[in-house]
């Protein structure tokens, strides 16, 4: 089960934007493509060993940058935005209020979630934040690879600002 609390119920400390994270558990862990030990499989030499590797499924959400907010339209005071580049299933972005601070992040997104490690800008420490990914199914009538996701209790915006992309960049310099 994945829990959802608004960024903007966990901020505050006086004017300034301050992150404490409520711990959210996700069902699920990655299954090994090979768990096979040398021993249980004799054919395989010294010379040539397979690394186990954790299956990966297509992320959800496609290489790219991405801006969402907790209204439709950008830039709305009092409203929280978050600004985030997608590659290859990790990703690195900032939630923000418009006229405010901001707080990076970095993480992976997986079939149900974005889990993230929220930096505070503070004192530099991490917390653990998901926000649940909600999947629209494709009309009948359309291709299946249509499906897409979208962000729980945020609205995509299709065009980033200035700022947006600033910001982006602070944090991409930070999080490599």
């Amino acid at each position: 089960m994945t829990t959802h609390t608004t960024f903007h119920s966990l901020l505050a400390r006086g004017t300034g934007l301050v992150l404490a994270i409520t711990l959210a558990t996700l069902n699920g862990l990655p299954v090994l493509a090979s768990q096979q030990s040398p021993k249980q499989n004799p054919q395989r030499s010294h010379s040539s060993i397979n690394i186990a590797q954790a299956a990966t499924p297509p992320s959800p959400l496609a290489d790219g940058v991405y801006l969402y907010g907790q209204s439709p339209e950008p830039e709305q005071l009092g409203q929280e935005y978050l600004v985030i580049r997608v590659d290859r299933g990790q990703v690195v972005g900032a939630f923000y209020m418009p006229q405010s601070e901001f707080n990076c992040f970095y993480g992976s997104v997986n079939a149900r979630a974005l889990n993230l490690s929220v930096v505070d800008p503070y004192d530099q420490s991490v917390h653990p934040y998901s926000i649940a990914l909600q999947t629209t199914a494709p009309v009948a009538a359309q291709n299946a690879s249509s499906v897409t996701s979208t962000l729980e209790g945020y609205h995509q915006i299709s065009k980033l600002s200035e700022n947006d992309q600033r910001i982006l960049n602070v944090c991409i310099q930070q999080h490599r």
